[in-house]
């Protein structure tokens, strides 16, 4: 299976986004010494600060949440929102 990223593109964001690509990653991560942005978190935070995972990839008791709204959505919702002011 393929892997997916955990929230779907969004070309309006990206279009504005500037961060860094993967090979830049990889040359972060390769020049401190780490193998993925997963071991530099750990090494970087404290592990009493850091939610467990389900097998679903959400932290314990936050599984009832809805899915993610992509930005296009957040921003038709927070429309009708603020015109029923």
């Amino acid at each position: 299976m393929p892997d997916q990223p955990a929230v779907p593109s969004v070309p309006r964001f990206v279009d504005r986004h500037i961060g860094p690509d993967a090979q830049a990653v990889d040359t972060l991560l390769s020049t401190i010494g780490v193998a993925s942005l997963d071991e530099l978190a750990a090494k970087a935070l404290p592990a009493g600060i850091l939610d467990p995972l389900t097998s679903s990839g959400v932290a314990p008791g936050l599984e009832h949440l809805p899915p993610a709204a992509s930005e296009d959505e957040a921003l038709t919702e927070l429309r009708a929102l603020a015109d029923s002011n």
